[in-house]
């Protein structure tokens, strides 16, 4: 009788525990929920869809996304400015057995056009040297998907964190909201899906920048920490080229009253954990 594969039993584990277990850069950003819940209220990919995870860090939106329906026909690429992060995404692909459907690349938003207009002019005849450590070159419309978990804040309004690579995650001082929006619809293409999740306070920003780029909002889900607190963070889809028509969906609250035995957490409500099962790590 053949023994088991051990990888394919670790693979199995790996999935079982996300996203406990991913690998992150012991000084670099670390990631929340927000992530988590990005994953699942993205749309289901179609068939063959490439899928763009944008400002990715280690992974866990993407992956959230991809291992929601492990079978799903897609692929996943993963961008972001941290070589660190993006050596983590790689390794929690392997971890995850899913290698073979996910690249990372190392991406500053900023020069996403202009190194798409040097690579037109490297298909010319010109010399100039694929950008950014890796040699991944951007083209626009090349994705039917994007996700996008963008820095929060502005510089300069809050507390700085210790640490580049944290204060490059929550701060906008390598890209303002505008450079990622303006990135994604560069990316995505004609009737394709953009998804972000952002603050609830900075909502009106973030339509303005959608719209700017063609990008129609049609689905806008609030997330509230607690059910009479107001909303914290808004889960947004948009379709590039789309109409207008915008669909309010109702809240979804994560916390309810009183703890779980032994843990310092408040209780995860069973409508969170039912719109995002990973949300259990956190329970």
């Amino acid at each position: 009788m053949d023994s088991p594969d051990p990888t394919t039993d670790a693979i199995r584990l790996a999935r079982a525990m996300f996203p406990r277990g991913l690998a992150q850069p012991e000084a670099g950003w670390r990631f929340s929920l927000d992530a988590l819940l990005l994953g699942f209220f993205a749309g289901r990919p179609q068939p063959g869809s490439r899928v763009l995870d944008l400002c990715c860090g280690c992974g866990p939106a993407g992956f959230a996304l991809l291992l929601r329906d492990a079978e799903a026909e897609m692929t996943l690429t993963g961008l972001d400015l941290d070589p660190d992060m993006i050596r983590a995404a790689r390794e929690n692909a392997a971890r995850l057995g899913v290698s073979e459907r996910h690249a990372a690349h190392v991406l500053d938003v900023r020069e996403v056009r202009a190194r798409a207009g040097r690579t037109k002019n490297t298909a010319a005849g010109a010399t100039d040297a694929p950008q950014g450590g890796d040699g991944f070159r951007p083209a626009p419309e090349s994705f039917g998907q994007v996700l996008c978990n963008p820095p929060y804040r502005a510089v300069g309004s809050g507390r700085a964190c210790p640490g580049e690579g944290r204060n490059r995650a929550r701060f906008e001082t390598h890209g303002t909201l505008k450079d990622f929006v303006d990135a994604a619809s560069f990316f995505l293409a004609n009737k394709g899906l953009a998804a972000f999740v952002y603050p609830a306070v900075r909502l009106a920003a973030l339509f303005a920048c959608l719209t700017a780029r063609r990008l129609e909002p049609k689905r806008l889900l609030p997330v509230h920490s607690h059910r009479e607190r107001p909303a914290r963070l808004v889960l947004v889809e948009a379709i590039k080229n789309g109409g207008p028509g915008l669909v309010l969906e109702p809240p979804l609250v994560l916390y309810g009253e009183g703890k779980d035995a032994g843990s310092p957490r408040p209780r995860m409500t069973a409508q969170a954990l039912a719109f995002c099962p990973f949300l259990a790590a956190n329970a």
